[in-house]
């Protein structure tokens, strides 16, 4: 199996959710732990800037 990357956008607000949320990735924000409107919203803004500025974050 190979490592996939894909852009976030809209379909990945629960993965994000996940990844976010474990102690691991938290830890590193400090923000604490993002409901899950908070990374729809999150999803969303990544998606436009994959359409219109062609860059953002991946997710495997």
């Amino acid at each position: 199996m190979r490592l996939r990357l894909e852009p976030v956008g809209p379909a990945n607000a629960a993965d994000l959710w996940l990844v976010h949320n474990d102690e691991e990735v938290s830890s590193w924000y400090g923000d604490g732990k993002p409901d899950h409107e908070e990374t729809r919203l999150w999803a969303d803004f990544m998606d436009d800037s994959w359409r219109f500025h062609g860059v953002h974050k991946w997710i495997a």
